[in-house]
């Protein structure tokens, strides 16, 4: 690809648009996209490192330092109906979720695991565009597509809906790509248009084993989740190598519509017969929530004030929540959990642990596991849309997230990192004292995180 096409491309972004793209608080009358300075908050970052060949065409491209291209975001009114039309009508990410939940969340015994369906689902999506042939037929089977213009508008509708900030809380995806300096010259134009206006996506280039260049790209991910991964590690092996990096994060944090008001110090049994864990409970008496009753499972719903809500799913005794993860009726509940017939809404007890842990490791064997395997090969990867110059492969995939919940509500971030070439009776109180499944879902029904809480006391 021409380097004057790429550039008369990519010249369609303004500086406008660049300035937005760090600091996204543009504002409009349906939906606000800003990043506030709020304390908490909920982030999950997916990084795809990838390492091509040892081609080095001349020339590079740079715009106010590492900026080649800012992602093309609303401008002015946002309507969200078509968005949401298409996401409902088309089963939204359900599929996806689903075929990943259980690989996802399967952990060591006793570990508590989370990841973010959302998220997942964006960054695959992006793989997909760049990508082709039986490498992105690999992906696009595990998202539930058919072709890649249905991932593509699905996850535009996703990234749309998901964008709800509020008062209280919200809800904001960011996605960038970062570029090996020399390595601009030979993007395929057309891809990169497409992930600029579809996804959103801000491009930069620079050298991967410049440390400030480095830090610019972890200081993106603090800028658009407020700086809650800090404290992650963030230890990326990246070099001369390492021709580019893809990074979408999301920032989510919102405040219980009913606040707890009381916390008691209880007894949480990880297993059956093992000894109990004293841990501090949040506790409401007389609750008014909706409660789903399963043949494994009994399950509560706890509203946020900005109208999404979290699933607390606890596995009826002689039950795990591995088992249920097996279980048909259990899977097609939390997929859609608003379409499950056995529920109820009535004032109940409720006890759940306060919970604040993190999981970090690699998930590219999850990843195998799920089915994509061509793009980890150097002989089958196939980065035909991205660049015809170069044969990349991924690497490895690392995943790092944290997850909160408190009195007031809930906050979580994390980041995922692909490195290389880059009915049952429902009690009246529901007491959460042994393993149990949690889900996060938006308004609109989109599954933000999911995970297993055995030890409420590790973090």
């Amino acid at each position: 690809m021409k380097n004057e096409k790429f550039l008369e491309l990519m010249g369609e972004i303004d500086e406008e648009l660049l300035e937005r793209a760090r600091n996204p608080k543009k504002n409009n009358t349906r939906k606000k996209i800003w990043i506030s300075a709020i304390a908490a908050c909920l982030a999950l970052c997916i990084t795809l490192s990838v390492v091509f060949g040892l081609r080095k065409p001349d020339g590079t491209v740079t715009v106010n330092g590492f900026n080649i291209a800012a992602a093309v975001l609303p401008d002015g009114e946002v309507d969200e109906a078509p968005f949401y039309n298409y996401y409902s009508q088309n089963g939204g990410i359900k599929e996806f979720y689903k075929a990943s939940l259980a690989e996802m969340i399967k952990a060591e015994a006793g570990e508590n695991t989370v990841y973010s369906p959302a998220n997942l689902y964006m960054a695959l999506a992006m793989l997909a565009e760049v990508t082709d042939g039986e490498s992105r037929e690999q992906i696009l089977t595990l998202l539930g597509k058919e072709n890649i213009e249905e991932a593509r508008e699905m996850a535009e509708a996703l990234w749309t809906l998901s964008y709800e900030p509020g008062e209280k809380g919200t809800t904001l995806l960011a996605n960038s790509m970062w570029f090996r300096n020399d390595y601009t010259p030979v993007l395929e134009a057309t891809t990169m248009h497409t992930l600029a206006r579809s996804y959103k996506v801000s491009s930069y280039s620079g050298r991967f084993e410049n440390e400030a260049y480095v830090n610019a790209m972890k200081e993106w991910v603090h800028e658009h989740t407020n700086g809650f991964l800090r404290d992650l590690e963030m230890d990326w092996e990246l070099d001369c190598n390492t021709a580019f990096v893809i990074l979408s994060t999301i920032y989510f944090k919102d405040g219980w519509e009913n606040i707890f008001t009381e916390t008691r110090d209880m007894t949480f049994y990880p297993t059956e017969e093992g000894e109990g864990i004293v841990c501090e409970f949040l506790a409401m008496d007389g609750a008014k929530v909706t409660a789903y009753g399963g043949e494994k499972f009994t399950a509560i719903e706890k509203k946020f004030a900005e109208g999404g809500n979290m699933l607390f799913v606890l596995p009826d005794r002689g039950y795990t929540t591995d088992d249920l993860l097996r279980d048909e009726e259990f899977m097609r509940f939390i997929a859609e959990p608003a379409a499950f017939g056995n529920k109820s809404q009535a004032a109940r007890d409720i006890r759940i642990p306060k919970f604040d842990f993190s999981a970090e490791g690699r998930i590219d064997e999850k990843i195998k596991n799920l089915g994509i395997t061509d793009v980890f090969d150097k002989d089958k990867a196939n980065f035909t849309p991205l660049t015809k110059w170069e044969t990349p492969r991924v690497d490895e995939i690392n995943q790092g997230i944290r997850i909160s919940i408190d009195e007031n509500g809930c906050e979580a971030a994390g980041y995922v990192q692909i490195e290389g070439v880059d009915g049952a009776e429902i009690p009246k109180l529901m007491k959460f004292d042994r393993p149990f499944i949690f889900a996060v879902f938006t308004e609109d029904g989109i599954p933000l995180f999911t995970g297993i809480v055995n030890n409420p006391t590790l973090s």
